[in-house]
């Protein structure tokens, strides 16, 4: 789930449903009508990502993000895989899991 950081409140709690970006592997990879592989450029997915949201995001630029987000590509094109956020099977105290079930962790990005 993609979301404006105002549209949280708390470290995880969404306020607006609608205006989030949602995503789940149920969709077998294709996301905004094109499918996505660990092959596809991380500034395609980002086009389809801004093409995709409810509400135009700031144009402030974040660092601390942008080596999270790219970090998170790598270790998921190492392993082939996408990264999971969330799943009713499992419960991590922190860190998104790459190839569901497999232990191998990412940390959660950061605050806005």
């Amino acid at each position: 789930m993609i979301s404006l950081a105002s549209n949280f409140s708390g470290a995880d709690r969404l306020e607006d449903y609608e205006l989030a970006l949602h995503y789940s592997t149920g969709q077998t990879g294709v996301f905004g009508g094109t499918q996505i592989t660990s092959a596809t450029a991380a500034e395609e997915v980002a086009e389809l990502i801004l093409r995709s949201l409810p509400t135009s995001p700031t144009k402030t630029r974040d660092d601390e993000y942008v080596r999270w987000y790219i970090g998170s590509l790598d270790m998921c094109e190492s392993h082939d895989a996408l990264p999971v956020a969330y799943s009713d099977s499992y419960s991590p105290a922190q860190g998104w899991q790459i190839v569901l079930g497999s232990g191998v962790t990412y940390p959660d990005p950061p605050p806005p």
